[in-house]
Order: structure tokens, then C-alpha cells, then sequence
């Protein structure tokens, strides 16, 4: 499926938003209440996110070429996924030491003796670690 470079900015946009979102409707369910709003924003976030997926990264052929052996692509496709890769290893370590630091912030001055769950904020970065390179192509080429 061809989509144009403005609408798979405008998917990637939305990818990556429902996962904020989901992180902030579960953020709140777990230090405010787990209520209609809390409890849906979740499910709707991850609802859009996971249609986001299918369309911008799977139907594209995006998650295809990021993740295809390097042997099976042609000069362009190699250049292109590199191109991706370096960028994306260079966002991927600077976020999740960010994410550390402001971890550890966080639990030492602010909301001291208050447990802080990561393992939402681990599955997001797993998910971006995937989605990453190919958001990159996406963002960046003229044609997938």
C-alpha cells in the first residue's frame, strides 16, 4: 500500500502520541484513580496505536524493510535502513538515559518513598526500539 510521505508523518505522529497517551492514562489510574476515563483512555490509546501500527509501518512495507536480512536488499534499501539505524541508535540511547535519570530524580526528590512503576515506560521503549528506524524512513523519504 502507497501512502504519501505527509500522511505517514501524519500516522507516525499519531503512533507515537497514542503511546503517551496510553502512558498518561495509566499514570493516572495508578496514582489517581482507575475510573470510566482512565480505564478507556487506555484502551482507546492502545486501540489507535496498535491501527496505527497495521497502517503506517505494516501496510507500507516499512517493518518489512527494517527488519529484512541485509543480504536481500539493494543498494538504496541499504543505504536508507543505515541511514535509519544510526539515527535511530542515537535518539534510542540519549532517551532511555533521560529516562533513567529522570527516573531516579524522580523517586529520590520528588515523590520520595513512592513506588513508580516502569515496566509501562520499558514496553514503550521496546516498542519504539522497533518502530524507530522505520518511523525515520517514514519521516524522511519521498518514496517506501
Amino acid at each position: 500500500m502507497s501512502m504519501s510521505k505527509s500522511n505517514r508523518r501524519i500516522g507516525v505522529v499519531i503512533n507515537y502520541g497514542s503511546l503517551l497517551m496510553f502512558l498518561a492514562f495509566f499514570y493516572y489510574g495508578k496514582f489517581g484513580e482507575w475510573n470510566i476515563i482512565s480505564t478507556t483512555g487506555s484502551g482507546l490509546s492502545t486501540i489507535i496505536f496498535f491501527a496505527s501500527l497495521i497502517i503506517v509501518y505494516f501496510k507500507t512495507g516499512l517493518w518489512r524493510l527494517v527488519h529484512t536480512k541485509v543480504e536481500k536488499l539493494d543498494e538504496r534499501q541499504l543505504l536508507v535502513t543505515y541511514e535509519s539505524l544510526r539515527y535511530s541508535y542515537s535518539i534510542f540511547s540519549v532517551l532511555c538515559l533521560l529516562i533513567v535519570i529522570s527516573a531516579e530524580i524522580i523517586s529520590d526528590y520528588i515523590l520520595i518513598g513512592v513506588d513508580v512503576p516502569l515496566m509501562p515506560i520499558f514496553w514503550v521503549l521496546f516498542l519504539l526500539a522497533h518502530t524507530l528506524p522505520a518511523s525515520i524512513i517514514a519521516w524522511t523519504e519521498k518514496e517506501v
